[in-house]
């Protein structure tokens, strides 16, 4: 027996796969998770490509919400809302391979991620 609610749950996620994939997604870039808020920014650090709709970056993020310090995940690029190339003038809260910034705490002044 099959459920056909998870083939168009399949369809939705390789449609958002090849949206990302046409932003030729790199080492350095800026993502934003689709359930964040638009001002939340991820640095990319790596990224993998496969010919189905699997394909994933390696992404930094917080180990907490009051530590400095970020961790790396995983995230699937249909898990993916938006790419940049430069970091956004709006990113209000950022994750890089420098750590943790936001206006909550009170570091975003440092920020310096390249």
């Amino acid at each position: 027996m099959s459920y056909h609610g998870t083939n168009w749950l399949d369809k939705i996620d390789q449609k958002q796969d090849a949206k990302i994939k046409e932003h030729n997604v790199q080492s350095g870039d800026w993502v934003n998770i689709d359930w964040e808020y638009g001002d939340v920014w991820h640095q990319v650090k790596s990224v993998h490509i496969n010919k189905d709709y699997y394909s994933y970056l390696v992404m930094y993020k917080q180990v907490d919400s009051k530590s400095d310090n970020v961790q790396t995940e995983m995230k699937y690029f249909y898990q993916i809302d938006k790419v940049a190339k430069q970091l956004p003038e709006n990113a209000r809260c950022v994750y890089c391979k420098d750590g943790a910034f936001s206006q909550r705490r009170n570091n975003l002044n440092k920020l310096q991620c390249s």
